[in-house]
């Protein structure tokens, strides 16, 4: 387990008041956001005084890192670089000024990578929501030319396509026939993607 101390601001507000003695409501609730596969955030205001105490916070597994920012009593804590489908166990102690320790234990679990660990139901392409939204899971897509089927797992070739061109007389006038190979070469490959 990796311990890290964490340094309340840049500044410590300098106060001739003794501080007083702190118990884990003054710390206020923690509570977890914006859980995606490989990131957290963890939010919390106190009831502290800076100049009163530091945090330190410890994580078992230790992969990835993590970074705290501190706004007057507002704490909020970005763990990245994580693994999809763990478990985060978090200590997080406030130490006061006279070494008293108030410890907090929360245990956080990543989103499972469906996409990337093949445990989905997509027949061609899978998306993981939480690589762009707030939301846990996966979405199914289909390539070029297929259409996403009623149950949003399948897919299927559209029923009908209307391929439609123009050839004029001066195209059908090639001179050279690489060119007109070329041509016919591209149309192939247009009808086999809408015919798959």
């Amino acid at each position: 387990m990796t311990t890290h101390s964490l340094p309340t601001s840049a500044t410590t507000r300098i106060t001739n008041a003794s501080c007083p003695e702190f118990t884990k409501q003054d710390l206020g609730n923690i509570t977890t956001e914006n859980v995606g596969n490989r990131n957290f955030t963890l939010r919390w205001i106190d009831q502290t005084f800076e100049s009163c105490g530091c945090y330190i916070i410890e994580r078992s597994p230790e992969d990835g890192s993590y970074f705290c920012t501190f706004n007057f009593s507002r704490i909020t804590c970005s763990f990245i670089d994580l693994l999809p489908g763990q478990t985060y166990t978090l200590n997080i102690h406030f130490i006061d000024n006279v070494n008293r320790i108030l410890t907090r234990t929360l245990n956080v679990t990543t989103d499972s990578d469906e996409c990337g660990n093949g445990d989905n139901q997509c027949e061609q392409i899978c998306i993981d929501r939480n690589k762009f939204e707030d939301v846990r899971g996966y979405e199914c897509s289909c390539r070029t030319g297929f259409e996403l089927d009623s149950d949003r797992k399948s897919c299927r070739a559209p029923r009908k396509v209307v391929l439609r061109f123009t050839v004029t007389s001066e195209d059908l006038n090639f001179a050279d026939q690489q060119i007109r190979e070329k041509v016919l070469q591209r149309l192939r490959i247009l009808t086999k993607n809408y015919t798959q």
